[in-house]
């Protein structure tokens, strides 16, 4: 069923929010990188770096230190209460790998969040924002 809804709706959904102006899109991480629904992924993707900017969210620079950052948030998630820690750690270990290379293909900005606090990061992205308009204005 969800496979279903992610296939024929989903995407159908995104695509219908992308032809209206000035709003955010808070993609998950799955929704660009689901090896299950790799085909509705790649065109969340597509549809993304075509119409819009891409402002992507990963802990840390550093693979282990971002392991460890999910890995403790995973830890209090109730859908893994009844998982073993050592094959939690895996699985995030492996799912988070695929990030770093494919947000440095996908946005246009990343911003890394461990150790910031809301504000900060926040404050990043308007200033990376500021700059962008700036430089579109410029060329125009």
């Amino acid at each position: 069923a969800i496979g279903k809804f992610i296939e024929e709706n989903a995407y159908g959904l995104i695509r219908e929010v992308y032809e209206k102006d000035n709003f955010v899109f808070d993609l998950s991480g799955g929704a660009v990188s689901s090896r299950k629904f790799a085909e509705a992924s790649e065109k969340v993707r597509k549809t993304a770096k075509e119409n819009s900017i891409i402002i992507g969210l990963l802990p840390s620079k550093r693979v282990n230190e971002s392991v460890k950052f999910l890995f403790k948030r995973e830890k209090k998630r109730e859908h893994f209460n009844n998982t073993n820690e050592k094959e939690l750690f895996t699985k995030t270990k492996e799912d988070y790998k695929k990030f770093p290379p494919l947000f440095r293909e996908l946005c246009d900005f990343i911003v890394y969040v461990k150790g910031k606090n809301v504000d900060e990061a926040a404050d990043e992205i308007i200033n990376f924002l500021i700059k962008y308009l700036i430089d579109e204005l410029k060329i125009k």
